[in-house]
């Protein structure tokens, strides 16, 4: 945490935070140490442009500060951060974690009696082991934080020239993958003076507020009392611009999306329609199925159906009885003797 507050703060020469801004500020003033670029430009466009981000990095070295000063300095200012500790953190029971709290420190016997007690490390690393898993990938981040602007350090800087042998590594890496290497740039010290003022004085202040007089539970903020309750509820808000980029944007698009766009057309319009269309083409398909099924099914299967069944009747008279064939033929004869008979009267 130490690492990062540094870092963002812009902790003159061993941060990569404070080379970053460098950076950055030096390529703001390139109108002064390189006016040659600029003719014809308005000079105050990029003095606004250096005061904005000066001012800028100095107020993110003053709540950096201050943020490190109200977490880790003084006393704790509620329950929750009375009773805060990591070991707690990652334990369900608080008898267990008391029981081994109370081993990871041995005593040696009677006879060591200078050494007083040791560490055990199989005992911390129950306790801690959790948490490890986060603070592993925090202190890669933390060596970064500290160490990633040495490959830009200026090969004339003096005293850090030593160290870094007059090489600047990101330059002569980057400048070896283009056509054409590169100068390397004269070195200016405005631009450090301006990162090493803005560190400085936003670093002061939160000295001067947070540090030699840390907070108290009942306290109110220093920044308050200077500022006013009406300023300070105006940056707690953050200006009110969150709100009224809600009620002005957010909202309405919202409404409009969920009354309009979704209730209103994709569901009540367009669903409706693709589930109108649905039904009536399946509406169709019923009246076919049916068609096929009384019309041409009942067709098609009825008179084969007809025929198999008239030949299984007919089927019957084929017994190879005589008698029966001689009943039917007395049947026969007799029906036609009728018939003629009808025709004479």
């Amino acid at each position: 945490m130490l690492a990062g507050t540094l870092s963002l703060a812009g902790f003159p020469l061993i941060t990569a935070g404070f080379w970053s801004k460098d950076e950055i500020l030096a390529d703001s003033l390139l109108f002064i140490t390189n006016n040659s670029q600029f003719e014809g430009h308005a000079p105050w466009l990029h003095i606004v442009v250096f005061f904005s981000l000066f001012i800028a990095a100095m107020f993110t070295a003053f709540y950096s500060l201050r943020m490190w000063f109200l977490t880790f300095w003084g006393e704790a200012r509620s329950e929750i951060a009375e009773h805060a500790t990591l070991k707690h953190e990652h334990h369900h029971d608080h008898a267990e974690h008391h029981h081994e709290e109370s081993h990871a420190v041995v005593e040696h016997d009677d006879h060591h009696e200078t050494e007083g007690q040791v560490f055990d490390f199989k005992a911390w690393w129950s306790v801690y082991r959790n948490s490890a898993l986060m603070q592993g990938p925090l202190v890669v981040l933390a060596f970064f934080a500290i160490t990633a602007g040495w490959v830009g350090i200026h090969p004339d800087f003096p005293i850090l020239e030593w160290l870094t042998a007059s090489n600047n590594f990101f330059h002569d890496f980057v400048g070896g993958t283009l056509a054409h290497h590169p100068e390397t740039i004269k070195i200016h010290w405005l631009p450090v003076l301006a990162s090493f003022t803005a560190f400085g004085v936003g670093a002061s202040f939160a000295w001067i507020l947070y540090k030699q007089n840390p907070l108290k539970a009942d306290q109110k903020d220093p920044m308050q009392e200077q500022l006013g309750d009406g300023i300070w509820s105006a940056l707690q808000n953050r200006l009110w611009i969150d709100t009224l980029w809600l009620a002005i944007f957010y909202v309405p698009f919202e409404w409009f999306a969920r009354k309009i766009a979704y209730v209103a057309i994709d569901k009540e319009t367009i669903d409706e329609f693709l589930h109108g269309v649905g039904d009536f083409f399946v509406g169709i398909g019923e009246v076919c199925k049916r068609f096929n099924r009384v019309v041409i099914d009942g067709v098609g299967d009825g008179i084969p159906m007809m025929i198999w069944q008239g030949g299984r009747y007919f089927r019957n008279l084929q017994s190879g009885r005589i008698q029966q064939y001689l009943l039917f033929s007395a049947l026969m004869m007799l029906a036609i003797g009728t018939f003629f008979v009808l025709q004479l009267f």
